[in-house]
């Protein structure tokens, strides 16, 4: 569907693009395929030199949707924030230019915005690609928003290309900062869920690439040294309180009755991510925190032990190892 230039979408998707001319091509059409259609894509060009200013520009000639601008390279803080800049639907959706979004992803995410008046944030589960787009393995990521808060403690857990948010609240809060390296996603949602709730869809909209020459994977360290400071912020701002083993357990019920295909690996990744806030609080000087919030997940069952005791003999680590490709 080709949109008149007066029409305001509803939705603008941020689409940075440096040097992805090998992807693009697949990033683009899994746009041009979503079943909701009001929306907008700003693409801007940072300064790349293979050929992805062409392919942009070659899409954008067959679909009024696609706006592109191109210039010298600034950076993904600087390009992001400008995209959204030039946006003008009311929410933001965010995605790169090696990654594919599913073709209900615009379709259900905007559902929950335009119903959940408190929600500032939509991510959802996805899965992890290779370079030649290849199924690696499914992300469990938190369904329940105070097991997604609680393991923002030790990494970030909601992959940057599968959020859509308010554009208000963006603007609010003054868009991505400058002063956090790499982890700029990770930083702009502490500060987002300060204004409102965060809602995960239980379905894949979001295809993941695991890109060798991508910031994750060159940087790592790099990376590293800037989550470590972002999670201590988050420590001080949000007081962190052992979660009872009533709670714990009913959560892992949840996951295990509302989900029969990744319930499991989800109930898992709940467990990991305790296991590794756990060794934390010990590092932080809470070792008597510690010692219960471990017996607590131990308390759960046979793997709940299995967890506790692997975590205990390793080191935590303060991004996710997904997130980095690692298994």
């Amino acid at each position: 569907m080709l949109m008149s230039k007066e029409k305001i979408p509803v939705v603008s998707v941020l689409l940075p693009v440096y040097n992805c001319a090998e992807y693009l091509t697949e990033t683009l059409f899994s746009l041009l395929v979503q079943t909701f259609e009001d929306f907008e894509v700003i693409a801007i060009n940072d300064g790349s030199t293979d050929n992805s200013l062409g392919i942009l520009n070659k899409f954008a000639s067959i679909d009024t949707r696609i706006r592109v601008v191109s210039r010298e390279n600034r950076g993904i803080v600087s390009t992001l924030n400008e995209a959204a800049s030039l946006a003008r639907g009311k929410y933001l959706a965010r995605i790169d230019g090696d990654d594919i979004a599913l073709p209900k992803r615009f379709a259900m995410q905007t559902e929950i915005l335009n119903t959940k008046h408190t929600c500032v944030l939509v991510a959802s589960t996805f899965d992890v690609i290779n370079e030649n787009s290849e199924h690696l393995y499914h992300d469990s990521v938190p369904t329940i928003e105070a097991d997604l808060r609680m393991s923002m403690y030790t990494r970030n857990p909601i992959a940057h290309g599968s959020v859509m948010m308010r554009k208000d609240i963006f603007e609010k809060i003054g868009g991505y900062s400058a002063n956090c390296g790499p982890t700029e996603d990770y930083e702009l949602w502490q500060r987002m869920i300060k204004h409102g709730t965060v809602h995960t869809i239980n379905t894949s909209l979001f295809r993941w690439r695991v890109n060798p020459t991508g910031i994750t994977s060159t940087k790592s360290k790099h990376v590293e040294k800037f989550m470590k400071n972002n999670v201590n912020l988050y420590w001080n701002e949000n007081p962190f309180t052992v979660i009872p083993r009533r709670t714990l357990v009913k959560h892992c019920r949840y996951y295990l009755s509302h989900d029969k295909l990744h319930g499991i690996a989800t109930k898992n990744t709940v467990l990991r991510d305790l296991a590794n806030l756990s060794v934390e609080l010990a590092k932080r000087g809470r070792k008597v925190d510690a010692a219960k919030q471990a017996y607590i997940i131990a308390s759960t069952g046979r793997t709940g032990i299995k967890i506790v005791w692997r975590r205990l003999l390793a080191p935590v680590k303060f991004h996710s190892r997904k997130m980095l490709g690692i298994r």
